[in-house]
């Protein structure tokens, strides 16, 4: 999720000696990205020859620039592709090394991507720690920038966001019968797309003809165009999507958080997404988006009902980032603010006094 285009600016040449005066080589043992997870992980994906195109890397406690480079036989491929995918999973993936995770990571998100030139077989990739997640490391951010080898910009990402995968190897597929209750409600209101509407989807739009953008949904364009209106509101929704209690709910788990109730109709709006997503009878402001059995999954619903709600650009990432009711609450304020004009500012400071979010002078 984010923001893909060409970069209309001229290319920018950067230059890393003073950066490579400073870094330490790191041992890659494999040529392969994703190979930096422990052996004791089970292999979950298979790569071909042409993932084998890391060369070297040399790094700083939270800086870090890798030579990559196509295999020969493979270089053609670069006259058919912009961002080769095995180049560009090298060049988001191999961070993961500085951050001493032990767990295997995949690209899931970024804020922004800006194309200037495409990938050719030989490049760096520059990577910068963007923050370290509280969330015990379940996403990693990294802000990149690929270059040639003279140092021109080829690619800039800004806010990459990669998540941490478990053993997808040892995961099994459960029953219907076996899904939480709760599934089973989203799919009587026609909120989620089943398995096999999902295969036949995405069938039909392999099938389509080639054009640059397909939305697929459960509900209709009317249903579409009505959520994807601006809504500058704090207070908490009376009705829609967001405010829809689930079927059956389950009891809070024993967490080892105490339970702190809302205190803003902020936060109970977003303690009551959270219920109506995750299917739990109470949420608490500091209970962890983990910790209640959220998931990314979910994570995709609750993101979604929030942008909903607020009309913010409300992404996985920020939830990961923010993973409890009351960070998330802090979030949202700054989302509306930043994207508000000088009335609607006025308008929110109102909401949030009324709502104790800040203490009237």
């Amino acid at each position: 999720m984010g923001w893909v285009g060409p970069s209309h600016r001229s290319a920018k040449r950067h230059v890393f000696h003073e950066l490579l005066a400073r870094c330490h080589p790191i041992a890659i043992g494999s040529t392969s990205p994703i190979d930096a997870a422990p052996a004791e992980q089970p292999e979950f994906i298979a790569f071909g020859d042409r993932w084998n195109n890391l060369r070297s890397i040399v790094a700083t406690a939270d800086e870090a620039l890798a030579d990559i480079e196509l295999p020969p036989r493979f270089a053609k491929d670069c006259e058919d592709f912009v961002l080769h995918p095995a180049l560009l999973d090298t060049a988001t993936v191999f961070p993961v090394r500085l951050t001493g995770a032990r767990d295997a990571y995949l690209p899931f998100t970024y804020d922004r991507l800006r194309v200037s030139r495409p990938l050719c077989p030989a490049f760096r990739s520059y990577a910068r720690i963007k923050s370290r997640s509280d969330f015990d490391q379940e996403l990693l951010r990294f802000d990149l920038i690929l270059v040639n080898e003279l140092g021109d910009e080829l690619v800039s990402i800004e806010g990459c966001g990669l998540k941490r995968v478990r053993a997808l190897s040892t995961a099994t597929i459960q029953p219907e019968s076996a899904a939480p209750a709760i599934s089973q409600g989203f799919d009587i209101a026609g909120e989620r797309i089943l398995s096999p509407e999902g295969a036949e989807a995405f069938g039909r739009v392999l099938a389509a003809l080639p054009i640059p953008q397909v939305v697929v949904a459960p509900k209709g364009v009317d249903f579409l165009a009505e959520i994807s209106r601006p809504q500058l509101n704090l207070e908490r929704p009376e009705a829609g999507p967001s405010a829809k209690p689930p079927l059956i709910a389950h009891p809070r788990p024993n967490l080892p958080t105490p339970y702190v109730a809302p205190r803003t109709s902020l936060e109970q709006t977003l303690a009551d997404v959270w219920r109506a997503v995750i299917g739990i009878e109470t949420v608490g402001v500091d209970d962890n988006f983990l910790d209640l059995g959220g998931h990314s999954l979910l994570a995709i619903q609750v993101a979604s009902r929030i942008r909903e709600s607020f009309g913010i650009n409300c992404s996985i990432a920020t939830l990961y980032e923010n993973p409890t009711v009351a960070q998330l609450a802090e979030a949202v304020v700054h989302a509306v603010v930043k994207d508000a004009d000088a009335e609607s500012v006025s308008h929110i400071l109102h909401e949030l006094e009324r709502n104790e979010m800040v203490a009237p002078n």
